[in-house]
């Protein structure tokens, strides 16, 4: 198998711009200045602080920026691609393949949605499947992925919630409240 130079540019040219805006996003949001989340500990909240006013459901999505530019790396794969194809069959599969990738993760960037109340969460799982967690077996929330919190239950679920998500602050305040709890009761350690 052969692989042809030019394909293999073009395609790392419509991925650097992603990594690019995802690493942007990161670190602006690093370098953000929020007094209820400095950047030492996300979750330095007070258990008092839980917004008890609403038992209302509260949903997150991916921010429109991500989403956006998720579809224009697509679209532009897409249109570039026949073209070099009908060049270079051999890498027929692997491109159609990178394509239909490409697809798949744009289509879950734009459903996915983060669904919670006082009680638990409720996330997408596979795209069309949803997955319910309580907040009482929340065990920790890790931080060691610049893309995205890796919320730990206790039954061992792991739910990653994408850094780039709008309205993320009252999820994190949930979260405080009842990693708070959890250690007040004994039964959880916190972050």
């Amino acid at each position: 198998m052969q692989f042809d130079t030019s394909l293999l540019t073009v395609l790392a040219l419509l991925a650097l711009p992603l990594l690019g805006l995802n690493l942007v996003a990161w670190g602006w949001q690093r370098r953000q200045q929020d007094p209820q989340f400095p950047l030492e500990d996300p979750f330095a909240m007070s258990a008092q602080a839980v917004p008890h006013a609403s038992l209302a459901e509260m949903r997150l999505r991916v921010t429109p920026v991500l989403r956006v530019a998720l579809t224009v790396l697509t679209l532009a794969l897409a249109m570039v691609l026949p073209g070099l194809l009908g060049q270079v069959s051999a890498l027929a599969w692997p491109g159609m393949l990178l394509l239909a990738i490409l697809i798949w993760n744009t289509l879950a960037v734009w459903l996915w949605e983060l669904r919670f109340d006082t009680l638990g969460l409720s996330a997408p799982a596979r795209i069309l499947w949803r997955r319910s967690y309580l907040w009482r077996q929340l065990v920790r929330v890790t931080d060691d992925n610049p893309f995205a919190w890796h919320f730990h239950f206790a039954d061992g679920a792991l739910l990653r919630v994408p850094k780039q998500t709008a309205g993320r602050e009252q999820l994190m305040q949930l979260a405080r409240h009842w990693l708070d709890l959890g250690q007040r009761d004994g039964a959880g350690i916190g972050s």
